[in-house]
C-alpha cells in the first residue's frame, strides 16, 4: 500500500469519526431543545440543565465539524483575487497558508490541552457548572480534540498533496 492510500484511509476514517459524534450530538441538542420548548410554553417549567448542555454540544459539535472543513479545504478560502494572480503563486500562497494553520492549529491543542487540565483541577475547588455540575475539563477538551483532528486533517491533506503534485 502507498503512504498516499493510507493517508486518504486514516483522513476519511477520521472524518466518518467527527461526523459520527457531530450527528449524534445535534440529535441530542435537538432533543434537549425539543423538550425545553415543549416544558416551557406549555407546562410553564424547564430544565435546569438543559440550556447549559445544549451550549457544550454546540461548542462540540463546531469543533468537530471543523475536521471536516479542513479534510475538504472548504475551512478559510482566500480567493477573491485567484484569477489576477499566476498559478505558481497560488501554489506557493496555499502552501505558506497550509503550515501556518497547522503551526496554529498545534498552538491551539498545547494550549487548549493546558486549559483543560486546569479546569479540571478546579472542579476540586468548587468550581464546577452550575447546571450540569460537571468539571469545565469536558466542554474545555473540545478544544484541544478539535483542533488535533484538524491539524492531523491538514497533515494528511498536506502529504497528499505534495504526492500528488510529485506526480
Amino acid at each position: 500500500m502507498k503512504i498516499n492510500e493510507i493517508c486518504e484511509i486514516i483522513s476519511n476514517y477520521l472524518e466518518k469519526i467527527a461526523e459520527v459524534f457531530s450527528s449524534f450530538f445535534l440529535i441530542i441538542i435537538f432533543i434537549i431543545m425539543f423538550v425545553q420548548v415543549i416544558l416551557r410554553y406549555i407546562f410553564s417549567v424547564a430544565i435546569p440543565w438543559g440550556d447549559e448542555a445544549v451550549r457544550y454540544l454546540i461548542i462540540w459539535v463546531v469543533m468537530l465539524s471543523g475536521s471536516i472543513l479542513v479534510k475538504h479545504d472548504d475551512l478559510i478560502k482566500v480567493d477573491f483575487f485567484d484569477n489576477y494572480w499566476p498559478k505558481r503563486f497560488i501554489i506557493y500562497r496555499d502552501l505558506f497558508y497550509k503550515i501556518f494553520f497547522l503551526i496554529m492549529f498545534i498552538i491551539f491543542v498545547k494550549i487548549g490541552w493546558h486549559q483543560s487540565l486546569i479546569s479540571q483541577k478546579s472542579k476540586l475547588v468548587g468550581f464546577a457548572s452550575s447546571g450540569i455540575d460537571i468539571s469545565f475539563f469536558i466542554p474545555y477538551l473540545s478544544i484541544p480534540v478539535g483542533f488535533a483532528l484538524m491539524s492531523i486533517q491538514l497533515f494528511l491533506s498536506f502529504l497528499i498533496n505534495i504526492k500528488r503534485r510529485k506526480k
